[in-house]
Parts: C-alpha cells; structure tokens; sequence
C-alpha cells in the first residue's frame, strides 16, 4: 500500500510524480505484484481505471532480490546512484533480519551487529540526503526472562524452573537504537492494532485496523484497551548477548 500511494498518478503539485519509482528490496521473496495491482484498484479506483495505469504503476516498482547479507549490503551502498537515475521516493527493505539472522550463528554476534550498524547508517544518512522516507521491517524471536510488556507477546514456561519466554522484537538493542521510528503490530482477542512505539515528531499511540483488498484500514470508533495502549511505553527489545560476569585473571 505504500508503494502504490508513494506512486499515486501527479498532480500539479508534485510534477516529479510522473517519474517516480519505488525501491522495494524482497529479502524474503513474497513481493506480490498480483497484491499491488489488487490494492490499487480497491483503494484508488478513480486512478487506475485501465491496463495502462495498472501496467505504469507496477513497472514504477523496482524488486532486488538479494539472496545474501553481502548482496544486501551491496545494493544498499548502491541506492545512492539508483535513486538519482530512477527517482526514487521510498525505499522498503523487507525484510533487514531474514538473511542476518540466518546466516550468523550465535557466535558471530558481534559481527552481524557490526553489518547491521553500518546498513543503519547508510539508510539513514540517504534518507536524510535525499529527504524520502525509508521503511525497513523487523522480525520477532522468543527470548527467555523476558518481560511480556505485549499483550501479543504470551508467555510459555519451560523446564522445571518455569522460566519464561516471550515474543519480541528481533536484532538486538543496536538496531532498535538506530531506528527514528518505530511501529509495532500485534494482535490481540482477534483483533489487530498497529503502535508508535518510538518517534521523534510523534505521540505514542495505539490504532485498530484491519486488512482488506484494500490494504491496511483502521477501524474508527474502536476502543484500543488499557493493556494495549499501556504496553507502548515499554517496548522490550531482545538482547542478543547474555553478558555475565567473568573472573579476571591476575
């Protein structure tokens, strides 16, 4: 829904519109052009009414699929010279921890930490450069001793100690740092909600919605409960090393 908004036919305002294109980097392969056209046509029926416009928009898409951290951080340091040849106004990256959680092992921590802080800074530094917004998606993982701070996070007990796991967000603390905004969706009793968690020029806020053919639409008039809109100041986010104290050697 973004992308087809981001690329919504001109106006005499926004000249540049006529060329714009959209950057959308599928790490985990489930870019869907039959959703995009699907979206279009539900949301801004006044704007795409033939094959033509249908074919405009969707051509204005451009997917990467890079199959590796090195591929990603590749064509990362590449999007400089693609937003100026091709106009671009978004990026999305979705996802940035499908191939960094899948190719370094616990071991190797610190140095996808390292790859993701230097992805971060790129990202942010063409944002800012270029004043267009970039949109990256997380993952959750299951962390033990968490606190659950989610309604959506549960909680599951494990061995004879009953020690707690909980849902949260995934790449550790570097990367919930290197974020300006931050929303966070869940559900809860059926029911989904999407929340400003962190931002700079927003209040924290929690919103219902729904999907339909149409994308994403919230649901006015919905009452968000207590637990949900309690739970936004205390966004836990998963610590990737357990630090624990160490004898030194004398």
């Amino acid at each position: 829904m973004l992308a087809v908004s981001t690329l919504l036919p001109i106006t005499r305002h926004q000249p540049d519109k006529q060329t714009a294109s959209v950057m959308y980097i599928d790490t985990e392969k489930k870019f869907s052009s039959r959703r995009v056209v699907e979206i279009a046509k539900a949301r801004w029926p006044q704007y795409f009414t033939s094959q033509e416009t249908i074919r405009d928009i969707t051509e204005r898409i451009l997917v990467v699929n890079p199959g590796s951290s090195e591929a990603l951080i590749s064509h990362i340091k590449a999007l400089e010279g693609s937003i100026i040849d091709h106009n671009i106004k978004l990026v999305l990256v979705d996802s940035i921890a499908a191939l960094a959680r899948s190719e370094f092992s616990r071991d190797k921590v610190v140095d996808r930490q390292q790859m993701l802080g230097q992805q971060a800074a790129i990202l942010k530094s063409l944002a800012e450069t270029f004043r267009i917004p970039v949109v990256v998606v997380n993952q959750v993982t299951a962390q033990v001793h968490a606190p659950a701070n989610h309604p959506f996070q549960g909680s599951a007990s494990t061995g004879n100690r009953q020690q707690e796991s909980h849902l949260t967000a995934a790449l550790g603390t570097v990367w919930a740092h290197a974020v300006n905004t931050r929303l966070v969706l869940e559900s809860v009793a059926d029911v989904r909600y999407i929340k400003v968690a962190k931002s700079p020029a927003a209040p924290l806020a929690a919103f219902a919605y729904r999907i339909t053919e149409a994308g994403l639409n919230l649901l006015d008039g919905h009452r968000v409960p207590d637990q949900v809109q309690s739970s936004i100041i205390n966004m836990h986010v998963a610590h990737e090393i357990s630090y624990e104290p160490q004898p030194m050697g004398i």
